[in-house]
């Protein structure tokens, strides 16, 4: 994590599922934007989240930075997953475009198919 790192209260990575599992500290109503370096050899393939906090909007690339803007309904502690895929190329505009946000699908499945 590279930008809001004094929220970020515990990360942790799992080589087995390529994902990155974060706690952080939100304000509640107040969009946060988070930064993550974004691992070699791979490509973001989907942000998840617990209940009581959605994507603002779908995750931005940049380079080897993912950001990620985040609001939360309460001030509290959330979870967040970053999964990632192996990149058989290197990162072109049009790639970009293929990371998988769906708001809507987003949000009916985001409690159940994020477990810490």
């Amino acid at each position: 994590m590279t930008r809001g790192g004094v929220d970020l209260k515990n990360a942790q990575w799992d080589d087995e599922t390529a994902s990155l599992k974060a706690t952080l500290e939100l304000v509640g109503g107040f969009p946060t934007t988070s930064r993550f370096l974004i691992p070699e050899e791979y490509r973001l393939d989907l942000v998840s989240s617990g209940s009581g906090v959605r994507l603002e909007t779908p995750p931005e690339e940049s380079g080897k930075l993912v950001a990620v803007k985040l609001v939360a309904e309460t001030t509290g502690d959330y979870y967040v997953r970053l999964k990632f895929k192996k990149s058989n190329s290197q990162r072109t505009a049009s790639s970009l475009k293929t990371t998988r946000f769906d708001r809507r699908s987003h949000a009916r499945r985001r409690s159940s198919r994020v477990s810490f």
